[in-house]
């Protein structure tokens, strides 16, 4: 008893691989890896051919339970890229896979402006500022790392200090980390004073 199978394989399916979506989301395609590894599901025992933008770049043999990988060898260029593979067997290529959308985004943000205080209370400032839009800015008082804000779609952020500080100088600092996980440097420095003891008594005395 024998089989025949005139057909070429099925599309592949593929998608980045663990890790090399780098940042805030790890679904968003969006990546600081400008040389990520694919990963996805073939015929068993196919060739595995990597488009990059319409150009093939690599092949990869299928396993014998499907499954592929291939990390890319050069470099790309930041940007949006459309990633394809077809697999190919003894009878031909099959179709080509679903397009995965790739962003490739390897330059750090700018430092962000110096932090303002908005408000809060002695010892519990509310600050404010501007980073890259949609940006993760870490905020550091005396150099020390105290929580984080998201920027809005305008580049805005605000953060409420949720533990006091003491009495006396103090100097906040912030820094952004966008969508790709790129880390810029710190702003400028805000020198500001707490002081929350109530005034003296007045002195008086008849006019």
């Amino acid at each position: 008893a024998f089989d025949v199978d005139t057909r070429p394989p099925g599309a592949p399916s593929l998608a980045l691989a663990a890790g090399a979506d780098t940042g805030s989301s790890a679904t968003d395609g969006v990546t600081r890896d400008a040389m990520p590894a694919i990963t996805g599901m073939a015929q068993a025992g196919s060739t595995v051919v990597v488009h990059i933008d319409g150009v093939a770049i690599g092949s990869v043999t299928a396993g014998a339970d499907g499954a592929w990988s291939y990390r890319l060898t050069a470099p790309l260029a930041d940007g949006l890229h459309s990633v394809t593979a077809v697999a190919s067997n003894a009878n031909g290529p099959g179709a080509a896979s679903a397009a995965l959308t790739l962003t490739i985004d390897t330059a750090a943000p700018a430092a962000p402006g110096v932090p303002a205080i908005a408000g809060g209370r002695p010892g519990l400032p509310l600050l404010s500022g501007s980073a890259e839009a949609g940006s993760t800015v870490i905020v550091h008082v005396d150099g020390v790392a105290i929580g984080s804000a998201t920027a809005d779609a305008g580049g805005a952020w605000t953060y409420q200090l949720t533990a006091s500080l003491a009495d006396g100088a103090h100097a906040a600092q912030v820094l952004a980390i966008d969508i790709a996980g790129n880390r810029g440097a710190l702003s400028g420095s805000l020198a500001f004073d707490v002081d929350t003891r109530p005034p003296g008594a007045p002195s008086l005395a008849l006019a």
